[in-house]
């Protein structure tokens, strides 16, 4: 799990999540503590169509849902 992170380190992580959302794959964010993902909301990240997931299993159910539906 990321312990911390800055705003440099989180603009490259969104930037990079966002390119591959371009490309076609759904990214999912896993392993950030809350306090992480408070601090990432609260500084306005635009997450788009990036799902942050506590756990790696809830990122794989989030992505076999996405795949039973096409």
């Amino acid at each position: 799990m990321l312990d911390i992170i800055d705003t440099y380190s989180a603009t490259i992580i969104i930037n990079l999540l966002k390119m591959i959302n371009l490309i076609g794959p759904n990214p999912v964010l896993v392993g950030l503590k809350p306090e992480i993902v408070s601090y990432l909301t609260q500084s306005n990240f635009d997450f788009g169509n990036v799902l942050i997931a506590k756990h790696l299993d809830q990122g794989i159910e989030y992505l076999n849902s996405i795949k039973d539906k096409k």
